[in-house]
């Protein structure tokens, strides 16, 4: 639903009347409780006559004057089909007459035929309608409605009645716009305070200016829509940046806002926007004094001003493309250099660690054979520092009994043994690790594994290796990559 729309007044150029119609000028200001008439202009007919209008647009409505109860004859047409009127049955302002939504995308007309004399006449204030993207907003005015996306609202700011208000001191409103002069509407509510207070605007950041609120009229009639509070006047036809500052407090006039109207200079056109509005089915009939019915709903999508005609700058850019493609490939030959490198790097290193591993010692079958027959006993050449003889022994070793075992006399410092690799958790340091020898707890030809070790240090020989016929199977060192 659009949140955005043009107001073409009775006095507009572009309005083809039919008739003996009669301009006015602020005599009905003060009919009903919607505000004046849009700029203060109406025109009314006593007998019949017609109107019409040309548009490109999605949506329209007209909108006008009753002077009493009696609700005016008239026949409302777009592109010559009939469309419903709304029945009017109360002395106001701004009602709305007949409106149409979900036009097509496109040119239309729309004609209002008063079919009849009416008592107190037929009063014509304006029409609106949503245009196409590509209508131009030269000196068109602009109307914003409430949920507008331009529109921020500060802290305090809640829904209220037909639009949004605030009691809470130093409320902020901002809205950037691009025009020659904006004018804010706002409304009075009897349900709150009615004290009078003020609150501040200022344009591009320049000193604020105070307006006066006062909602003390609405006692008596519940309610007074379509006020005016302030007009900046004439300003630079460019962008604008606007802020209002509410001065009162929960026991004044609150500060309101319905919509507001700026009013265009020669620059941006009405574009699409991603924002929505507030639902139109929420506002009273006919409460925009200022041609804009609160009943009315737009197109399915809003407009925001977006600059329109800018001069297009052809250039050849040849050498631009030519230099970010000879770029593009050096750069890639520099990536694909480095990985090459890297990787040559890499694959030598692995080479490299490949070489150092000394591969251990594999033992023949017939070996393997014969030790997985034995169950050996590991022996220690002395039990771990600080340990009884029976306490648990370093990771790896095998827990004993000293009295079955006596220490061996010293051997040769040319060899070294330790225990084939049983011990869990990978290499251990020999320094932590005693060696060992494997001798079978008894057998009729006895058999005992001895390990050479790598460290050049001979271990002493156990006892029983002195026996005649223990057969000693020796094996090898293994070693490590480290």
């Amino acid at each position: 639903m659009s949140t955005r729309a043009i107001v073409i007044d009775d006095t507009d150029p572009g309005i083809v009347y039919d008739g003996e119609w009669i301009a006015d000028k602020g005599s009905k200001d003060n009919n009903g409780n919607y505000g004046p008439p849009y700029l203060s202009t109406m025109h009314y007919i006593k007998g019949t006559g017609s109107f019409s209008y040309s548009f490109h647009g999605t949506y329209v409505g007209i909108f006008g004057a009753t002077m009493d109860k009696t609700n005016p004859s008239r026949d409302c047409y777009i592109d010559g089909t009939k469309i419903a009127s709304s029945v009017l049955s109360a002395a106001e302002n701004g009602v709305m007459h007949c409106q149409q939504d979900g036009l097509t995308d496109g040119p239309h007309v729309i004609t209002l035929n008063v079919t009849a004399a009416n008592p107190t006449f037929y009063w014509f204030d304006d029409l609106m309608y949503v245009p196409s993207a590509s209508v131009p907003l030269d000196n068109a005015a602009v109307f914003i409605k409430i949920g507008d996306p331009a529109m921020q609202f500060g802290t305090g700011w809640a829904p209220f009645s037909v639009g949004y208000a605030t009691r809470q001191q130093n409320s902020i409103y901002g809205l950037d716009f691009f025009g020659e002069s904006l004018t804010w509407f706002g409304f009075y509510n009897s349900s709150v305070p009615f004290a009078a207070t003020t609150g501040t605007y200022s344009i591009d950041s320049e000193n604020p200016i105070s307006f006066n609120l006062n909602g003390v009229a609405s006692q008596n009639t519940g309610a007074q829509l379509n006020q005016i509070f302030f007009s900046t006047g004439q300003l630079p036809n460019k962008q604008h940046s606007l802020q209002v500052v509410y001065q009162g407090d929960n026991n004044t006039t609150p500060l309101s806002i319905y919509c507001v109207i700026i009013q265009n200079g020669t620059g941006p056109v009405l574009a699409a926007s991603s924002g929505t509005s507030a639902s139109a089915s929420t506002l009273p009939s006919g409460s925009t004094g200022t041609g804009a019915s609160s009943t009315s709903s737009g197109a399915n999508s809003t407009t925001t001003p977006t600059p329109s005609s800018l001069p297009t700058h052809h250039s050849n850019h040849t050498g631009i493309i030519v230099g970010c493609v000879i770029g593009a490939l050096a750069l890639a030959l520099l990536i694909f250099a480095f990985l090459f490198i890297r990787q040559r790097t890499k694959r030598r290193k692995t080479q490299d660690s490949n070489i150092n591993v000394v591969e251990p010692f594999n033992a023949s079958p017939s070996m393997a054979e014969r030790l997985s027959s034995q169950s050996p006993t590991y022996i220690s050449s002395s039990p771990p520092p600080g340990s009884n003889s029976k306490g648990k022994q370093p990771r790896g070793m095998a827990s004993f009994d000293s009295s079955e075992r006596t220490s061996p006399p010293p051997m040769s410092p040319k060899k070294s043994w330790r225990v084939a690799g049983l011990q869990a958790g990978g290499p251990q340091s020999p320094s932590r690790i005693p060696t060992q020898v494997s001798a079978p707890p008894s057998s009729d030809d006895p058999s005992v594994i001895m390990i050479h070790e790598d460290s050049g240090v001979r271990m002493p020989v156990h006892s029983d290796l002195n026996r005649a016929n223990v057969n000693v199977v020796e094996m090898p060192p293994t070693y490590s990559a480290n």
